[in-house]
């Protein structure tokens, strides 16, 4: 029995001793089914599993992926890479029990461990950047960047073309990085590797992605009564344009826009056929009523508009308006002032309400009324009227072109005639006072007053008898005329207008043409007029020379507009002259041509009769010859003949 329990006791011994010796193996080295990185490092030490592991990196390349499915290689070797572990070899080497070594005969155990290159050659590496395929000239393509386009009148984002242009020192560092890293691959892509172009979410090209949506939304709107002048993106597209990555309008274009609008629409200082109460036609040349834009303000306005990118109705900034739109913008409601026949007429609703005699401006000495179209400037009850030689309180004032206006004339004991020649007012219209009651309670500010006819001061002399440069024949008055010239009269000899009319002189042109005595008095007048309104004398200083300023405007703009017309009279006749001088020169070129025809045909027809000529000369000099010849030898036949024959006695 003691030798079983020996034996048994040895064996038990023998096991723990091979176990005790097995767990102090084990204590420094790696236990069964052990892997590091997938290498299997059983029962190896630190050290050994190092080596195994190193070793596993000698044939390490680092993968690198570029745009285009292209892709190359680095090789750890070729840049002078060297590997490391990092110390947690050993830590993993205790990391299971080894008193239960046993275990790992049946559960492996594996683990991952960063290997770390300790360092790169940078100039090899460089160099193996440079050598791969992304750096082929074949391969490189220059990026586009992110641009728009308009579809349908909505601009949208288009992609650039990101290209293959990689940056050098870039794939050179992401390499580096990589390889230190023993990272089995690089996409150079993810690597911001590639030169970039603009990308689609770029903030200044969404900016002006937005500022042209908003362009490209506009519809305004601009009335011109019963017309209707629409401003579109179509149109405004023209006007803006990209400068360093804004989009900038172009105001002057804008400015050009309502510039044109102003010349389609404007009247203000334009002539207008005016058809007068007995049926003639008037041409009316002056005056200050009218459409006239502020063309700076409608710009301003019109830019904000088109900033804003709302369809809207804009209507322009106006410095004065008319009645309405088109050829007669006067309306059917005015005031009719002829001059000849010195009478009045209201008009409203293109009806007669009121009409009267009246007196107007002293001919004989230069205070004739001026005619033209003017606004009434405003209306006026019990106020008086100052000049430099005079105070006349009036009970109605109704100016309309500074100093000059309606009133009632209570100092008058008769109106029409001839009155105004000899005796008529310093240039306004005089009305009776029965009448004049009824002419303020049918104009307002603002209507129209249109003047025409009346004599000029060299016709007045003339027909007064008084020495003038001008000669004057009265004449009876007969049936009307449609032609502005000639103006016909029902009230006799005396308001008759002569048949040819003469430039008129500075009694009836604009303050700015008038003789200093007579701008004083009419700038007096306009402003005692607008003080009585209760104006300060500085307010009413001001708004005369504005109103000054409007009627030098007007008469600009009327010299401008014939000087626009001259020039395109002259235009057109140098360009009827430059045709005719071309079908002249053109005529003489074909009347050259045909001479030179006719000379070739004479000069073939000549030829050809000198060749017949010589030919029938030289037939006729041959037939002489011939004939000579036969002469000859018949005489010789004769001689010989007489030779032969005998003697006679």
């Amino acid at each position: 029995m003691k030798k079983p329990l020996v034996i048994c006791s040895a064996l038990i011994a023998g096991a723990a001793v091979i176990y005790l010796q097995s767990a102090l193996f084990f204590a420094n080295r790696f236990q069964f089914n052990t892997r590091i990185n997938g290498q299997d490092v059983s029962l190896k030490t630190a050290q050994e599993a190092k080596r195994l592991l190193l070793a596993s990196t000698d044939n390490y390349a680092l993968i690198l992926r570029g745009r285009d499915d292209l892709t190359d290689m680095i090789r750890g070797s070729d840049v002078g890479l060297t590997t490391d572990v990092d110390g947690s070899v050993e830590a993993l080497v205790g990391d299971r029990n080894n008193f239960t070594w046993f275990e790992s005969l049946s559960t492996p155990a594996s683990y991952e461990l960063p290997l770390v290159g300790t360092s790169v050659d940078g100039n090899a590496l460089q160099q193996a950047v440079k050598n791969t395929v992304f750096f082929d000239p074949s391969n490189i393509r220059q990026p586009s960047n992110a641009t728009y386009e308009e579809h349908d009148g909505i601009y949208e984002i288009v992609l650039g073309d990101p290209g293959a242009d990689p940056d050098a020192e870039k794939v050179s560092e992401a390499a580096r990085e990589a390889l230190l890293t023993l990272s089995p691959d690089l996409t150079l892509d993810s690597s911001n590797c590639y030169r970039p172009a603009v990308p689609p979410n770029n903030a200044e090209l969404t900016d002006v992605i937005t500022k042209l949506n908003t362009f490209s939304s506009v519809n305004i709107s601009i009335p011109f009564g019963d017309t209707t002048e629409t401003l579109d993106a179509g149109e405004i597209g023209t006007w803006i344009h990209l400068e360093d990555d804004n989009v900038i309008l172009d105001e002057e274009k804008v400015a050009g826009f309502v510039d044109d609008l102003a010349e389609k629409y404007d009247t203000f200082g334009t002539n207008r056929e005016f058809k007068t109460h007995d049926g003639h036609t008037e041409t009316i040349s002056a005056g200050t009523y009218g459409w006239w834009m502020d063309r700076d303000a409608t710009t301003k306005e019109l830019i904000a508009a088109i900033n804003e990118g709302l369809d809207k109705e804009m209507e322009p900034v106006y410095f004065q308006k008319a009645a309405q739109f088109g050829e007669q913008d006067y309306g059917n409601s005015y005031a009719e002032v002829d001059l000849d026949n010195q009478h009045v007429y209201i008009y409203k609703d293109g009806e007669v309400v009121t009409d009267t005699d009246c007196v107007s401006g002293k001919a004989i000495n230069g205070h004739c009324t001026p005619d033209g179209i003017y606004p009434i400037t405003f209306k006026a009850q019990d106020t008086v009227l100052v000049g430099e030689d005079y105070r006349s309180p009036v009970k109605y004032w109704m100016p309309f072109n500074l100093g000059v206006g309606f009133h009632d004339a209570n100092w008058r004991g008769s109106f029409g005639g001839d009155i105004y020649v000899r005796n008529g007012s310093h240039g306004c219209v005089n009305l009776p006072p029965s009448k004049a009651g009824e002419v303020y309670a049918n104009v307002e500010r603002g209507m129209a007053v249109i003047v025409y006819g009346g004599m000029t001061q060299s016709e007045a002399l003339a027909y007064t008898g008084q020495p003038s440069s001008a000669k004057k024949t009265a004449s009876s008055s007969s049936s009307s005329s449609s032609s502005s010239s000639g103006r016909t009269s029902s009230a006799g000899p005396a308001s008759s207008k002569p048949a040819q009319q003469e430039t008129p002189t500075q009694e009836t042109a604009p303050v700015q043409d008038q003789t200093a005595a007579q701008q004083a008095e009419t700038i007096a007048q306009a402003q005692a007029n607008y003080e009585s309104l209760g104006m300060t004398p500085e307010q009413a200083a001001a708004k005369v020379q504005a109103d000054i300023a409007a009627q030098a405007a007007a008469q600009l703009t009327a010299q401008q507009k014939a000087a626009q017309q001259a020039a395109t009279q002259k235009a057109a006749e140098d360009a009827a002259a430059a045709q005719a001088a071309a079908a002249q020169a053109q005529a003489a070129a074909q009347a050259a041509a045909q001479q030179q025809v006719l000379e070739q045909q004479f000069q073939q027809q000549y030829a050809a009769q000198l060749a017949a000529q010589q030919a029938a000369a030289a037939q006729q000099a041959a037939a002489e010859a011939a004939a000579a010849q036969a002469a000859a030898a018949q005489a010789a036949a004769a001689q010989a003949a007489a030779a032969q024959a005998p003697a006679q006695p």
